[in-house]
Protein backbone atom coordinates (compact mmCIF):
# COMPACT_ATOMS: atom_id res chain seq x y z
CA UNK A 1 0.00 0.00 0.00
CA UNK A 2 1.21 3.22 -1.06
CA UNK A 3 2.97 5.34 2.29
CA UNK A 4 -0.13 7.82 3.78
CA UNK A 5 -2.94 5.80 2.19
CA UNK A 6 -4.80 4.09 5.02
CA UNK A 7 -7.58 1.49 4.41
CA UNK A 8 -11.16 2.16 4.98
CA UNK A 9 -12.26 0.65 7.67
CA UNK A 10 -15.66 -0.66 7.62
CA UNK A 11 -18.20 -2.71 9.71
CA UNK A 12 -21.79 -4.14 9.90
CA UNK A 13 -23.01 -0.24 10.11
CA UNK A 14 -21.44 1.09 7.57
CA UNK A 15 -24.01 2.19 4.63
CA UNK A 16 -23.42 0.19 1.56
CA UNK A 17 -24.27 1.97 -1.65
CA UNK A 18 -23.99 0.01 -5.14
CA UNK A 19 -24.90 1.40 -8.84
CA UNK A 20 -24.63 -0.27 -11.60
CA UNK A 21 -24.75 0.72 -15.43
CA UNK A 22 -26.08 -1.26 -17.91
CA UNK A 23 -28.24 -2.53 -20.51
CA UNK A 24 -32.08 -3.16 -18.83
CA UNK A 25 -32.27 -6.15 -20.39
CA UNK A 26 -34.24 -9.40 -19.27
CA UNK A 27 -31.86 -10.50 -17.10
CA UNK A 28 -31.48 -7.06 -15.23
CA UNK A 29 -35.02 -6.86 -15.28
CA UNK A 30 -36.02 -10.30 -13.28
CA UNK A 31 -32.64 -9.80 -10.92
CA UNK A 32 -35.01 -6.71 -9.70
CA UNK A 33 -38.04 -8.21 -9.81
CA UNK A 34 -36.59 -11.47 -7.39
CA UNK A 35 -34.99 -8.77 -5.47
CA UNK A 36 -37.95 -6.82 -4.85
CA UNK A 37 -36.19 -3.58 -6.29
CA UNK A 38 -38.71 -0.72 -7.35
CA UNK A 39 -38.94 0.53 -10.88
CA UNK A 40 -37.95 4.04 -11.68
CA UNK A 41 -41.23 6.34 -12.73
CA UNK A 42 -39.12 6.63 -16.24
CA UNK A 43 -39.28 2.77 -16.59
CA UNK A 44 -34.94 3.04 -17.34
CA UNK A 45 -33.76 1.76 -13.75
CA UNK A 46 -34.69 -0.13 -10.53
CA UNK A 47 -33.76 1.30 -7.15
CA UNK A 48 -34.23 -0.25 -3.63
CA UNK A 49 -32.65 -1.67 -0.08
CA UNK A 50 -30.99 -5.28 -0.65
CA UNK A 51 -31.23 -6.78 3.06
CA UNK A 52 -29.29 -9.14 3.13
CA UNK A 53 -26.08 -7.52 1.50
CA UNK A 54 -27.02 -4.35 3.92
CA UNK A 55 -27.06 -2.14 0.68
CA UNK A 56 -28.48 0.20 -1.42
CA UNK A 57 -28.75 -0.68 -5.24
CA UNK A 58 -29.16 1.69 -7.87
CA UNK A 59 -29.28 -0.07 -11.38
CA UNK A 60 -29.38 2.82 -14.46
CA UNK A 61 -29.59 2.82 -17.82
CA UNK A 62 -26.40 5.02 -19.98
CA UNK A 63 -29.14 6.66 -21.86
CA UNK A 64 -30.86 7.15 -18.26
CA UNK A 65 -27.39 8.72 -16.84
CA UNK A 66 -26.91 11.12 -20.28
CA UNK A 67 -30.72 12.43 -20.48
CA UNK A 68 -30.38 13.44 -16.75
CA UNK A 69 -27.34 15.26 -17.14
CA UNK A 70 -28.30 16.85 -20.34
CA UNK A 71 -31.11 18.36 -18.19
CA UNK A 72 -29.43 18.83 -15.06
CA UNK A 73 -26.75 21.17 -17.08
CA UNK A 74 -29.12 22.78 -19.55
CA UNK A 75 -29.38 25.82 -18.48
CA UNK A 76 -25.47 26.02 -17.72
CA UNK A 77 -24.77 24.63 -21.25
CA UNK A 78 -27.47 27.63 -22.45
CA UNK A 79 -25.36 30.16 -20.19
CA UNK A 80 -21.66 29.77 -21.91
CA UNK A 81 -23.61 29.29 -25.55
CA UNK A 82 -22.89 26.00 -25.82
CA UNK A 83 -26.33 25.03 -26.67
Amino acid sequence: MPLGIEPIKVNDSTPVYAYIVCDIVEKIQQFARNHQLTTSADKEGYFGFHSGFKMYIEIMSFKKIYNNALLRNKIFFKHLHLE
